[in-house]
């Protein structure tokens, strides 16, 4: 019965190797192996198989958190393979300092947003967004935090309509003038040293902050926002009138500690549809021997050797030389404004998805302009030497993420061929040395 880790051997050749064949006689505590005695005859083995079976899931979490940030991000964006990613920025702002005057004339109220030079998507095509008010205060959880699953309530009224086009690998301030009736109240409120605005308590209950909804309908992109006091703001102009006109402003700055990104992501008709923590694990068996990582979408990649094990049927003892894990890119899935990652990372986690203290591994690229040879390599040696022996309980698998650390901080998103993938199959070389007893 043929082993279902392995099929045919492509290069097996039989060399004597003296060093292993020292390790494996003082590594054996029986004074029955001697070198050239009759209790002793053995032969030595290299073998080379890249036909271990390899098995691929996703997995996506419910959420992950989007405050205390330096960077959120903007925009909607559809692929065919992952779905329609849709990021909602949410604004709170600090209390102004200001000086009131009796009599001022109102001019208008801006919002200033810097795009930093990361995206995601078609940046040919202009993105449109809503701005509306908050309804309700923006609370953080007992951690202080806030996440992507997060919202709260906004007001129905529009406060501005704005679009525009990316500029990719530029920094660019959006400037969104928003509705006058806003300016003027707040104003008014500044002015006047209303109670409303005596304190940072009082004025977050007063004006709650802003939200960001971008237009599905008409968006296909998603870009990245810096997060700061001065990289967001909303300033009020107005003027006044001494001995002549002089133009004054309030600079009303982002709270960044309540900033945070609601993330939409609608996997409605793609492979990927049943793919949420309630279903668990999703096999690469039912998306089309394909498997998608997106660190922005919380959907990270599980590999698992099933078989492994059944190397040691090969012989009496088995070393592993060396073991290398390949992984390919789908062909066509990263066209020129959605390029490949540059490096993807490998962690150890365990049956109960405890993730080791093993160090992520960064795996290279290969990228060749004919598209044929594009690959992702690393050394799993030490991980295919654990396997072979480990008990059940201690089971190790690999987590693959697009960020060393594990955080779900990236726009891109990679598309690997599995086991079973003719045109982008993943595959593992084995080296090892077979040493068997004859006697």
């Amino acid at each position: 019965m043929p082993y279902k880790i392995f099929g045919t051997m492509k290069k097996q050749h039989v060399v004597f190797l003296f060093a292993f064949f020292y390790f494996l006689v003082h590594s054996c505590k029986s004074d029955d192996f001697s070198i050239g005695s009759e209790d002793f005859n053995s032969s030595i083995r290299s073998v080379f198989i890249d036909t271990c079976t390899v098995t691929f899931s996703m997995v996506k979490s419910d959420s992950f958190v989007t405050s205390g940030l330096t960077t959120g991000w903007l925009g909607s964006y559809h692929d065919k393979y992952t779905g329609t990613l849709t990021a909602t920025p949410y604004f709170t702002f600090s209390l102004p300092s200001y000086t009131a005057y009796e009599k001022t004339f109102f001019d208008s109220v801006v919002l200033y947003v810097k795009c930093l030079n990361d995206y995601f998507g078609d940046t040919a095509l202009i993105q449109s967004f809503r701005v509306y008010e908050l309804d309700d205060n923006i609370e953080t959880d007992k951690n202080d935090n806030l996440y992507s699953t997060n919202s709260f309530a906004r007001k129905t009224k529009e406060l501005a309509n704005y679009k525009f086009k990316p500029q990719p690998y530029k920094k660019k301030y959006l400037s969104v003038k928003l509705s006058d009736d806003l300016g003027k109240d707040m104003l008014d409120k500044f002015m006047s040293e209303s109670d409303e605005v005596s304190d940072d308590t009082k004025f977050s209950n007063y004006f709650k902050g802003l939200v960001l909804v971008p237009d599905v309908s008409k968006s296909n992109n998603v870009v990245n926002i810096e997060v700061s006091d001065t990289s967001v703001s909303m300033i009020i102009y107005y003027h006044r009138y001494e001995d002549k006109k002089k133009n004054e402003t309030i600079n009303i700055s982002l709270n960044s500690s309540l900033f945070f990104t609601h993330i939409d992501h609608d996997k409605t008709g793609t492979n990927i549809e049943k793919l949420n923590s309630q279903y668990g694990e999703l096999s690469s068996l039912l998306t089309n021997n394909e498997v998608y990582l997106q660190s922005m979408t919380s959907t990270t990649v599980r590999i698992d050797f099933p078989y492994i094990k059944n190397l040691k049927q090969l012989g009496d003892y088995i070393h592993i030389n060396s073991a290398i894990l390949y992984l390919k890119p789908l062909k066509n899935s990263y066209p020129f404004l959605s390029p490949l990652p540059e490096n993807i990372y490998l962690s150890y986690i365990d049956e109960s998805d405890y993730k080791s203290d093993q160090v992520a591994f960064k795996l290279s690229r290969d990228l060749y302009f004919n598209d044929l040879n594009t690959n992702y390599s690393v050394s799993i040696t030490d991980l295919i030497k654990n396997q072979i022996n480990a008990m059940s309980i201690d089971k190790l698998r690999i987590n693959l993420n697009l960020k060393k650390d594990g955080s779900q901080r990236d726009l891109k998103r990679l598309v690997l061929g599995d086991f079973y993938n003719e045109k982008a199959k993943a595959y593992v070389e084995i080296q090892l040395s077979i040493y068997n007893d004859e006697n």
